[in-house]
This record gives C-alpha cells, sequence and structure tokens, in this order.
C-alpha cells in the first residue's frame, strides 16, 4: 500500500460508505471502509468518552458515559458524569451527576447529583440542599406551588394573601406565627405586624385562607409564616413576596417559596 499523509485524507464531509481508510497496526496494513467505521460507532458500547458532545437519537450505553455535553432522544445508562445533559426522557438505573441537567420529557434515576438547583418546565426550581422538600417559583394569583401534598397560592380573588390546601387525607389542623410586611405606596419605610393562629383546618375540599384578614395591596409586600400539625408532625416553613399589583393579572409573579421543615 502506497504511504499516506495526513494532507491528503479525505475530508469528513465528502465521505462516503465506500471510501477506503489505511490503517497501520504493528506493521500491518488493513483498509477500513466508512461504511464500517459507521457501523462500530452506532454499536453498542461500554463505555463512550468525548471531549466535547454526543449528540444521538438513541443513546444506549450498558456502563458509563462521560462528557461535556450529551444531547439525545433517549439516554439509557447505568452512569451519566456530565456538565450537561440535555433529553426527551433520561433513564438511569444507576447515578447522574452534572452542573446542569434538563429535560423536556421524563428523568428516572438511581440517583440524581446536582450542584445548585434543579429547574423545572413551570420555570420554578428546587434547592439540592433539601430535595423534595422546597419549592420557589414566581406564580400568578390561582397557580399553587406544591410541596408534598401542601399547595400554597395567592388568592384569585377577595383578599389578597396566601391560601392553603391540603391533598392529602382527612384534615391537618394547624397552629403557628409569622409576620406580614406592608410597604406604603409612595412613601419611604414600612410596616411589619406579628401574626398567630391556634387553629386552622385545611383538608382537599378547597383553598383556606391562613388569615382572612390579610389583604395586601402593594406589589413586595411580605407574608412569612411558620406552621404545624402537631397531631401528623408536620411543619412548614412559607414565603411570599407580593408581585406588582399594576400587572396583568394583579400581582402577576408573586414569588412563593415553600419548605417542608418536618418529616
Amino acid at each position: 500500500m502506497a504511504n499516506v499523509t495526513i494532507s491528503s485524507m479525505p475530508a469528513l464531509s465528502t465521505l462516503v460508505g465506500t471510501t477506503i481508510f489505511p490503517v497501520v497496526n504493528i506493521n500491518t496494513n488493513y483498509q477500513v471502509s466508512a461504511a464500517q467505521i459507521q457501523t462500530f460507532c452506532n454499536n453498542t458500547a461500554n463505555n463512550i468518552t468525548t471531549q466535547a458532545n454526543l449528540v444521538a437519537n438513541n443513546a444506549i450505553i450498558t456502563t458509563s458515559v462521560t462528557s461535556n455535553s450529551i444531547t439525545a432522544t433517549t439516554l439509557t445508562s447505568t452512569n451519566f458524569n456530565t456538565t450537561y445533559i440535555g433529553a426527551g426522557n433520561a433513564i438511569v438505573t444507576g447515578n447522574i451527576r452534572g452542573g446542569n441537567i434538563s429535560t423536556t420529557g421524563n428523568l428516572s434515576a438511581g440517583n440524581i447529583s446536582v450542584t445548585n438547583s434543579v429547574y423545572f418546565s413551570d420555570g420554578s426550581s428546587q434547592s439540592t440542599a433539601y430535595p423534595n422538600k422546597t419549592k420557589a417559583a414566581f406564580v400568578n394569583p390561582g397557580v399553587p406551588v406544591q410541596v408534598g401534598n401542601l399547595q400554597v397560592q395567592l388568592a384569585p380573588s377577595g383578599n389578597t394573601s396566601l391560601q392553603l390546601k391540603w391533598l392529602g387525607t382527612g384534615n391537618l389542623t394547624l397552629a403557628g406565627s409569622g409576620s406580614f410586611t406592608l410597604y406604603n405606596d409612595g412613601y419611604p419605610g414600612a410596616e411589619t405586624l406579628p401574626q398567630n393562629i391556634t387553629t386552622l383546618v385545611i383538608n382537599n375540599s378547597g383553598f383556606t385562607y391562613i388569615s382572612a384578614g390579610d389583604d395586601f395591596n402593594i406589589g413586595a409586600d411580605q407574608s412569612y409564616w411558620v406552621l404545624v400539625d402537631l397531631t401528623s408532625t408536620y411543619a412548614w416553613r412559607i414565603t411570599a413576596v407580593m408581585g406588582n399589583q399594576y400587572a396583568t393579572p394583579a400581582y402577576a409573579n408573586t414569588m412563593i417559596f415553600v419548605e417542608q421543615l418536618v418529616p
């Protein structure tokens, strides 16, 4: 076989299945076609290591993936260790570790390790410090933020303040304390007042005001509560910052943060 220099190798963009590659291994020459290389690359592999991106309709790896970026319709592997995963469905029997993990479909794994937060398609996020126990979101009135079986929303009508709904069975009877901060429209300063409740019954029949008399009317007004049910030993911390009262709808993009403290 004639000597072949790198400069005379065909460009990747011009390759066809019949293109022949010269291969040298321990002084033995082989000829491998581009079609054979393509078949080899498309086969299931035990390990795939890339310095840049892995792009595929279906990536099926029996052992592990290490890559800067993975984009695929479906990812199936034992372990992923990557900077960024973007996929329709990521199905992992072992662990996922990444700086950013984004899926438009389903994310399923034995363990998911994310550096900072998990972001959901509705724009909300969840802290990785307390997985499945916290959630924060900018929402409009009548749109609940849910942690476990507790939903918290800004009332869509009537007095503008927080409401709760329990999605579990039976009733919860809550007690606790908090505060609300009212800002003076057009004037400097604010007023913060303490609050407490001793008996607040919530269930799955509908939303119930935490404090029916509260009526926030200025953007950036704040509501803060720590509530417990001593019978079922639940406890939550709830914070809300009112959105712009002049927006459409009024108080759009109110920030609600819910944290389940116990259990």
